[in-house]
């Protein structure tokens, strides 16, 4: 495991051979250094994109942050928004553009990049009144087989996820860490009067590792795996609840990738309202 993953390291350009005449990494007596240690590092369109997402980002978090806040597009509300014109500013004020221009085709790149973008995914980038997002939280703790491998899955032997799971309890047999429904359930019978469902609203407010939980599904969502020592398991969270909310926004009618986001660009508080099927 070890071997394959320093193999992901050297095939995505992090680390090399000293002299670049190993391209499969081998246990033995051989030198690797780091490429951003000795200045090889390939910064290729792509990689130029993100890092200076990535050093824009900081400096918004860094500074009197006043772009990103609570705010509503179409009767919808949206946290950590930023208006699309006074992004265009700041960057000027910041100098990090000379001109309104170099202000647009920046931020086009970045949502082309997928750094930024319009908080309904209806938009392109407009120098405007529209609203947009940061879809990355450059500050997250991220995993490095997260990094390498972004369509990693959540299989039953693998505790790889996108809010970075401590590992099972095995002394807490009452506590499930990976479950899968037992059958699909729609919105609508989640919703249909008298149906054996109940709601509640959790608290959760995340740690230097993550929220602890794990969501998948598609319309609605459902909670797959809970850490039994994370912030989500504290405030009553456990496999197999639909996701009807995070933050005021209902979230039956999206996908997984889209409820992962809003929780990943929001603050470390997030407020879920859950439904979860009583026992009779």
């Amino acid at each position: 495991m070890a071997i394959k993953l320093v193999q992901k390291l050297l095939d995505h350009s992090v680390i090399h051979h000293v002299c670049d005449e190993h391209k499969e990494f081998k246990d033995a007596k051989l030198f690797y250094r780091f490429r951003k240690d000795d200045g090889t590092f390939p910064l290729d369109s792509e990689v130029q994109v993100f890092t200076r997402g990535q050093r824009i980002y900081e400096k918004l978090m860094t500074t009197e942050n006043y772009l990103m806040q609570t705010r509503e597009e179409e009767g919808v509300k949206y946290q950590r928004a930023f208006v699309a014109s006074e992004f265009v500013d700041w960057l000027i004020q910041e100098g990090e553009v000379a001109l309104r221009s170099e202000g647009e085709q920046l931020c086009c790149r970045l949502l082309e990049h997928g750094i930024i973008q319009h908080v309904a995914n209806k938009h392109r980038f407009v120098d405007g009144n529209l609203l947009y997002q940061f879809r990355m939280n450059f500050r997250r703790r991220r995993r490095l087989v997260e990094l390498l491998n972004e369509s990693v899955s959540l299989a039953p032997d693998s505790h790889e996820s996108p809010f970075c799971l401590r590992k099972q309890n095995p002394d807490n047999p009452n506590t499930s860490f990976l479950s899968v429904l037992k059958r699909s359930v729609t919105t609508e019978e989640l919703l249909a009067p008298g149906a054996p469902y109940t709601k509640k609203t959790l608290t959760i407010v995340g740690d230097a590792v993550g929220w602890g939980f794990v969501v998948r599904g598609n319309k609605p969502c459902h909670i797959q795996a809970v850490d039994p020592s994370g912030p989500a398991a504290i405030a009553g969270m456990k496999v197999r609840q639909f996701v009807v909310s995070v933050n005021g926004l209902n979230v039956l009618h999206v996908d997984y990738r889209t409820v992962s986001n809003l929780i990943l660009t929001g603050q470390r508080t997030i407020v879920m309202e859950v439904m979860e099927e009583i026992n009779f």
